[in-house]
């Protein structure tokens, strides 16, 4: 390793160990990706009422064809692509923007004990 890099190293700012999160953009990304998942799935809901409304008024195979492959497209991809989205969200929430703060604090006042 070249001299000031063991420097660098020795003091703990190697560039590879310098990490920096702005929670503060991290929640706010994670508010409108939820904003944005609820959307989506209050649009699917209009476009299910919208299909069921539809089927009412339409009769025939291709109907019944319409509305069966909807039905299918949404009980396999519909909640999945939800819960996925809002897990990510709580990751986002919970583990970086709470846990990273949380973690700093402590770090910080690690450092501080070992200042005295």
């Amino acid at each position: 390793m070249p001299e000031h890099e063991e420097k660098k190293w020795k003091e703990g700012i190697a560039m590879a160990d310098i990490i920096k999160v702005d929670t503060a953009r991290v929640s706010a990304a994670a508010t409108v990706i939820s904003k944005y998942n609820k959307k989506i799935r209050d649009d699917f809901s209009r476009v299910e009422y919208s299909i069921k409304a539809l089927d009412r008024e339409w009769v025939g195979k291709a109907s019944t064809e319409a509305v069966r492959s909807f039905q299918e497209l949404k009980d396999e991809y519909c909640d999945a692509r939800y819960e996925v989205i809002n897990n990510y969200v709580k990751f986002l929430k919970v583990q970086i923007d709470a846990g990273y703060e949380m973690v700093e604090k402590n770090n910080e006042y690690l450092a501080d004990l070992f200042k005295k």
